[in-house]
């Protein structure tokens, strides 16, 4: 039995199966504002790492809202003396008494040099976390930030012992430790020296990841959410380059998104922490 085949017939069905599918993954569902980089896993199943997991939306019941904040999110702001810094230091803490006892652990919020603790509260991250079931803690950073309320408390002390004397004042140790730009010489040399303060470290193109060796990151295995904004060319791509050599990273790169990437792509950034905090190890 010959069979008639009417070629142009297919061929047009083809190309509308085709134009079909480019309006439905790109216009009716387009991709997110993130590009997500994994690293190399070093050992295990590949498949269970967090480095390797699809990230998930988070749950509508964990969603804030930061014009309407949740009563039951209460933010304070607190004032302390730590040794090592000349006058008091700032900073906002946060626990979300819905949870009662179940709180899942601590982070600390640093912040660069433009910025300060109320950056985070703004911007939602504080009450953000809190609901995710964390203790949050954001600090305003002494030694010159330029609006951080601690800006005039003078530093008597290397900016890694102060943030060290800080974590053990305010009991956060094994914390996951936020460290935008300026922050990081006070985060990436505790980083090196005492990894076990850390839970957990998300640093955003932060300054002073060139003054270590390739193997100084290696033996490091704090998991780390390496975060930058696409139209970051400096700080973005150069701490990029070094902090790729911790051994447990993942990368997020935010589209569209300048040196302080969190302020352009907040909810993405919300979701990077939800699903960082939720998937590495306690």
């Amino acid at each position: 039995m010959n069979v008639s085949v009417n070629k142009p017939v297919i061929a047009g069905t083809l190309v509308a199966v085709i134009v079909a599918y480019f309006i439905w993954t790109n216009l009716l569902f387009p991709r997110p504002s993130v590009e997500i980089k994994m690293a190399a896993n070093t050992g295990g199943d590949k498949s269970d790492s967090w480095m390797t997991k699809d990230m998930e939306p988070i749950p509508a019941n964990m969603k804030i809202n930061k014009d309407k904040p949740d009563p039951k999110i209460k933010v304070t702001e607190k004032k302390i003396t730590i040794s090592g810094a000349k006058g008091e230091i700032i900073y906002q803490e946060a626990v979300d008494e819905a949870q009662g006892l179940k709180i899942l652990g601590n982070v600390l919020l640093l912040h660069g040099m433009k910025f300060a603790s109320k950056t985070w509260l703004e911007l939602g991250t504080i009450h953000q976390i809190a609901k995710f079931g964390y203790r949050v803690v954001a600090v305003d950073l002494p030694g010159g930030f330029m609006i951080s309320k601690s800006k005039d408390t003078k530093l008597e002390v290397a900016k890694e012992q102060f943030l060290e004397n800080l974590i053990k004042e305010l009991k956060l140790e094994h914390s996951v430790i936020v460290s935008p730009s300026a922050s990081g010489e006070f985060a990436i040399p505790l980083l090196i020296s005492h990894p076990e303060y850390f839970r957990g470290y998300v640093p955003v193109a932060p300054v002073g990841s060139d003054k270590y060796k390739k193997e100084d990151y290696e033996k490091v295995q704090v998991p780390t959410l390496i975060v930058y904004g696409e139209k970051d060319t400096s700080l973005g791509t150069t701490s990029l380059a070094n902090l790729k050599n911790l051994p447990n990273h993942r990368v997020v790169m935010l589209k569209d998104a300048q040196h302080p990437a969190y302020l352009d792509q907040p909810d993405v950034w919300h979701e990077s922490l939800y699903n960082f905090l939720k998937d590495i190890p306690k």
